[in-house]
């Protein structure tokens, strides 16, 4: 009995680290993200989706993209007939630098090409808290001395 030779099984390896590499890429859609002086600006390629077929989310300094869509072709020529379907979901999360205001935001699509613009807003300040001397003796939890003694006797 003849041994499959092993050198032939390693020639597929380069071959499925395309395709997953492929894969990886076909889930998650490539982006920039731009920090302008007053707002951070997000463009995602998705080709082959429309408008409608895209959903962008924003939570905190969250946002996600996410693009569903389904086709179907049919044709018919010289008694042949081919039909094809493809449906395709991709999805993008990023957590932004800095805190957005999600009302502000403005999102428009051209050839595939999604801009996403998030208007920043300016970080709470740090605001200190003042601390009170309570009376003397107090403990943190507000019972003095001579409350625990009434209570132990």
């Amino acid at each position: 009995m003849a041994r499959w030779p092993r050198a032939g099984v390693t020639a597929l390896v380069p071959f499925r680290t395309v395709v997953d590499r492929f894969l990886s890429r076909a889930a998650r859609p490539p982006v920039d993200l731009r920090d302008d002086a007053d707002a951070y600006v997000l463009v995602a390629d998705l080709p082959g989706f429309e408008p409608g077929e895209v959903e962008v989310t924003v939570s905190g300094r969250d946002v996600e993209l996410r693009a569903r869509a389904t086709r179907s072709e049919e044709q018919r020529a010289g008694g042949y007939l081919r039909r094809e379907r493809w449906s395709g979901i991709v999805a993008r999360r990023l957590t932004l630098p800095g805190p957005v205001d999600p009302a502000a935001a403005k999102a428009e699509m051209r050839s595939g090409r999604l801009l996403v613009r998030l208007p920043k807003v300016a970080p709470e300040p740090i605001r200190r808290i003042p601390i009170r001397v309570g009376p003397s003796g107090a403990a943190a939890g507000g019972a003095t001395d001579s409350d625990e003694t009434k209570e132990a006797a």
